[in-house]
């Protein structure tokens, strides 16, 4: 009976760990994760203090994080309200963009999968956005045609996360400092029937 009692106390502590290896692990996980308006920023991701969950996600997802001093990186799975972000709508990304030498930005599925989309076209970057006579653009996403710079996604319905990459910057060294204001704004401009 005590074998019993042993056996059945391993095999539920190994079920128990294996499940919050996973959760801690998983791609929604963002254990030190700072939350700055809509946008969420890890600071310590390409940093050597990295913590080990962080460190075993980013080897599960096969994400190679900016080291500090590189850039850094700034995700969206929700818009200005609040809701989460839905291929079946259309958005509207603008207003000003941190000071940086590059920068991408870039739609993926929760996975981090690019979106499948007839345009094939999954990314912006800083060097061909199309500007407008006083500099100013704004990033246009959607799963119909839209003009001006323009990231399709696809019609069928699901979730989707923007990823702004941010390279040779200023703030990379302080990116613990960042103003929600200083931050481009990601509004919903409507939705699929």
């Amino acid at each position: 009976m005590r074998l019993l009692l042993l056996l059945t106390t391993i095999v539920l502590g190994l079920l128990a760990g294996s499940w919050v290896t996973v959760q801690m692990t998983g791609p929604s996980a963002r254990l030190l994760a700072r939350k700055i308006g809509q946008w969420q920023f890890e600071p310590q991701a390409g940093a050597t203090t990295i913590d080990p969950y962080t460190r075993a996600r980013l080897f599960i997802n096969g994400e190679l994080p900016l080291a500090t001093g590189e850039g850094y990186v700034l995700r969206a799975d929700r818009d200005s309200t609040g809701e989460p972000l839905t291929t079946r709508c259309s958005y509207r990304l603008s207003g000003p963009f941190p000071p940086a030498r590059y920068w991408t930005a870039m739609v993926f599925d929760p996975s981090g999968r690019p979106i499948a989309n007839l345009a094939d076209r999954h990314s912006f970057t800083s060097a061909e956005i199309v500007r407008g006579g006083d500099s100013r653009f704004a990033i246009e996403i959607g799963p119909e045609p839209l003009p001006g710079n323009w990231l399709p996604l696809t019609s069928e319905a699901g979730d989707f996360v923007v990823l702004l990459r941010f390279y040779e910057t200023p703030l990379s060294a302080t990116a613990t400092q960042f103003d929600p204001r200083t931050l481009p704004v990601l509004d919903r401009t409507g939705c699929l029937p």
